[in-house]
């Protein structure tokens, strides 16, 4: 962000393209994207970055609900309680992924809680 800051600073005191690359160690086309941004009058998009797809969700809104049910039931033979790995291996046994990381499924348990507590759900005490 600093640099794009100082590309359009220098941009803006006459500098040419030539001298903005050399003084600031930058590429041609960083310059003239920097530039052809803020013309354009997007200032934010000048100063930073663009917002980027990602991937696509690997389970839908109703996979993820029972995976989040399954978290909250108890856990399998053998086990205290159910991990982010037994989960992520249950995913792929109910054929909802072919693979799934306990990554992923602390996220989407993160994301789940959240929603359930914004929601304002109760939960009862066993």
């Amino acid at each position: 962000m600093i640099t794009r800051a100082r590309i359009l600073t220098k941009l803006a005191k006459g500098h040419s393209n030539q001298e903005v690359c050399q003084a600031l160690d930058v590429t041609l086309p960083t310059v003239l994207k920097i530039r052809k941004r803020f013309v354009e009058g997007r200032l934010q998009a000048a100063l930073g970055e663009l917002p980027r797809p990602g991937s696509k969700p690997k389970l839908d809104a109703k996979q993820a609900a029972m995976i989040t049910a399954i978290a909250c039931s108890k856990a399998p033979d053998g086990h205290d309680h159910w991990t982010l790995r037994l989960l992520g291996s249950k995913i792929v046994e109910l054929g909802f992924a072919q693979s799934y990381s306990h990554e992923g499924v602390r996220q989407l348990l993160k994301k789940r809680t959240q929603a359930v507590a914004k929601a304002g759900v109760v939960h009862r005490k066993s």
